[in-house]
Parts: C-alpha cells; sequence; structure tokens
C-alpha cells in the first residue's frame, strides 16, 4: 500500500506500529507492516523524527514537486547496475528493447480503441526501423492519432482535443499527467526495490534529473491504467467545478477529485487481473513481472528475454 500526502494541512506520525495520518481532525490509521511507500508532495507536515521512523520500518519515502521526483531512499544491487551501464552504450541492444516497448504500448492502445470503435488501425512490429530516433517518430505518430481518437470519448466541455502537457490546460490532460506521474513514480520505487539504477533505461537518454528506466518501462501501462482511469472518471463522476483554472492557463485537480484519483488508481493496481493462461494476477503484478523480463534480458545481454505487457497475455 501507498501514503500520498498532498495537503499542508496534513500530518503523519508512526507510533506502536501504526501509521497515522491526521488532517483538518481526522485521524487515519494503517499498519506500518501493509505500508510499501509514503509519497509527499507539497507542503504536507512530517518531522525528521517520523521520517527516521519511517525508515528503520522499511518504508520507502519519496519527495516529489509536481509530477517530478525530488528524493526518494533507494538502494543498489552495484553488479546489476554495472551491467546496465554496459549495456546503455550497446545501441543494437537498445534498439531491439525499445521496438518492443512501443509496440506494446501502441498494441494496447489499439485494444483500448477497439472496446469504442470498429475503425482502428493494427499496428505492426518494427522490423524495418533502424534507430531510436526513427521509432521515437513513428511513436510520435501513433501517439497523436491515439490521442484525437481518445478525445471522441470525453464531452466537448471538456476541451480535450489533443494531449498537452507542461501545462496541461484542459481538465483532461490534467488528471493524464496526474496519472503517469503516479504509474512513474511507483515504477521508479519498483525498479529500485530490485537493485537497478532508475535514471538508465534504453529507449530515453541519460538525463539529469530523470529516471528514465521508468518512463521507458511505464510506457505500455499508461494507456491500460491512465487513461482507462481517466476515461471512467469522466463518464461517471465529472464536474468542471472539482479542476482548479490558474491564471497562467494551466488546470490542476481540486483536492475532491485527486482523493478519488488516488483511491480509484491504488484500487485498479491491485484488483485481480485475468490473464490468457488462466492464472490470476494484478497490473502492480504485470507491472513486476515486466521488470523482470528486463533484469533477465540485461544480465543474460539477450533481447528475447524482455517481455512487456500487452493486455490479456499470459
Amino acid at each position: 500500500m501507498n501514503i500520498y500526502l498532498t495537503d499542508p494541512e496534513t500530518s503523519l506520525t508512526v507510533n506502536n506500529g501504526k501509521l497515522v495520518v491526521s488532517k483538518s481532525g481526522e485521524k487515519f490509521e494503517f499498519p506500518v507492516r501493509v505500508v510499501d511507500e509514503v509519497c509527499i508532495s507539497g507542503e504536507a507536515d512530517i518531522s525528521s523524527k517520523e521520517i527516521y521512523k519511517l525508515a528503520i520500518n522499511g518504508i520507502d519515502i519519496t519527495f516529489s514537486h509536481g509530477t517530478d521526483v525530488v528524493c526518494q531512499t533507494n538502494s543498489g544491487n552495484f553488479q546489476r547496475q554495472k551491467k546496465q551501464f554496459i549495456q546503455n552504450d550497446d545501441e543494437q541492444f537498445r534498439l531491439a528493447l525499445s521496438k518492443k516497448i512501443i509496440y506494446s504500448k501502441i498494441k494496447n492502445q489499439f485494444m483500448f480503441l477497439s472496446e469504442f470503435f470498429d475503425d482502428i488501425e493494427e499496428p505492426d512490429f518494427f522490423d524495418d526501423v533502424l534507430s531510436r530516433n526513427e521509432l521515437l517518430g513513428i511513436e510520435g505518430s501513433y501517439a497523436r492519432k491515439y490521442f484525437r481518437k481518445l478525445s471522441e470519448l470525453f464531452p466537448e466541455d471538456a476541451e480535450f482535443t489533443a494531449r498537452k502537457k507542461h501545462p496541461a490546460t484542459d481538465p483532461v490532460n490534467s488528471m493524464l499527467s496526474y496519472i503517469y506521474s503516479m504509474i512513474y513514480r511507483k515504477y521508479t520505487l519498483m525498479i529500485q526495490k530490485h537493485g537497478l539504477n532508475p535514471c538508465v533505461g534504453f529507449m530515453h537518454d541519460l538525463k539529469a534529473g530523470h529516471y528514465a528506466l521508468a518512463s521507458d518501462l511505464m510506457e505500455p501501462f499508461r494507456c491500460e491504467i491512465a487513461d482507462r482511469i481517466v476515461y471512467e472518471i469522466f463518464r461517471d463522476n465529472y464536474r468542471k467545478e472539482d479542476f482548479e483554472y490558474k491564471s497562467d492557463g494551466s488546470i490542476r485537480l481540486s483536492d475532491s477529485i485527486r482523493n478519488i484519483v488516488v483511491e480509484t488508481f491504488d484500487e485498479y493496481c491491485e484488483k485481480p487481473l485475468k490473464t490468457k493462461n488462466g492464472f490470476s494476477n494484478t497490473i502492480e503484478g504485470k507491472m513486476e513481472e515486466q521488470l523482470c523480463s528486463y533484469i533477465n534480458a540485461v544480465e543474460e545481454h539477450n533481447t528475447d528475454l524482455f517481455v512487456p505487457y500487452l493486455k490479456g497475455c499470459a
């Protein structure tokens, strides 16, 4: 379980094996043993003493500002990380993994849109692509078509016509960006727990302050988690007053809709998932399964071992 602290009126303490979150006179208690991570953003109140208690209880802590992770506890498997850096210099290795992850992303988008439309073009694998730059150009073209079609699922007053970020200028993009950042943080934590360096990816290049591997591995899950959750929330709960319209043209989630998003996200990640072979799993389990296949590919220097997530597959 992850605990998210986003409000300046929220405080956290750890007492007698329980994590206590207080807000506006209300208290919520969680057994320490079920909490994996505390995500702190904004100006939530937490003391160094409580941070220490979280640490000695093995609870990871993430400090973030907006969609950026500012600081995060982590550990490392340095032999595994050494192999990451070695593979980072192997352009063919990186291209092969990138082709797989982008194909899975686009295929999942195709399957999602096919639930609502009959005229969606199924993607082919990128056998003839010779570079990551070429692949990213193809991915960008698919993305523009995808979001243009996705916009038809939302009400006109949501003013969603295309993917826009930095800043998000309509309610749909605002919620998409928020949930994408939650997937990014979840994957970053998972990557670090497996001893990897989250800054060393294969599709995205090294860049200060960017967890490239989390950005890479989250690609097939953007649609299945974020886009689906946003569609369902707008279908069932959309109210224009649930969004804050800023003077610079940006739009942010209000506390009320943010709470719904966080709760829905956690429930969705832990919901039982039927797979093709009949075994049960969860979305979070599939995220970790994909990560483990990446680790196998890196350690064995064998791209065939990398198996990105495809909806409905084993």
